[in-house]
């Protein structure tokens, strides 16, 4: 997915004759739900959102947080990365070599990538809003009394 630009221009489906991996260029998915499922690998920037459709879908990630602000992106990522669930490149390494690099060295490591998808996967609290709501709910059953 390249955004609302044209990035994806010149870009056409094709196979990996080495991998048999499929490349599908795309500027835009409504449904992200069906983008996670199909992919192996998300290249992406850290921010809050992302991180946490990352960790909560269990997707293996490189992550280039984007060089603005007061580093936010990049401490958003360091949970993933800490866990061993993503990695993290400074955008100013970031260069068509690193990448391949650092994309052959994942999909080369047997297990790798479904050890990263375990390890984002225990970020998550799943019942986190129940526990927010009973929370609430004691709170305001102790104020009653």
């Amino acid at each position: 997915m390249w955004g609302p630009k044209n990035y994806h221009d010149g870009l056409t489906e094709r196979v990996d004759q080495t991998t048999g991996a499929r490349y599908v260029p795309v500027g835009y998915v409504d449904a992200m739900e069906r983008a996670y499922a199909a992919a192996d690998l998300m290249l992406a920037r850290s921010g809050a959102g992302t991180v946490v459709e990352v960790a909560t879908v269990g997707l293996p990630a490189i992550m280039v947080p984007l060089p603005i602000g007061n580093g936010e992106q990049a401490r958003n990522a360091k949970p993933l990365v800490d866990a061993s669930a993503a990695i993290c490149i400074d955008d100013a390494e970031l260069t068509a070599d690193r990448l391949v690099s650092e994309v052959t060295a994942l999909f080369a490591a047997p297990g790798k990538l479904a050890a990263m998808s375990a390890a984002a996967q225990k970020l998550m609290r799943p019942d986190a809003a129940a526990r927010v709501a009973h929370v609430v709910l004691d709170a305001a059953q102790a104020g009653e009394r």
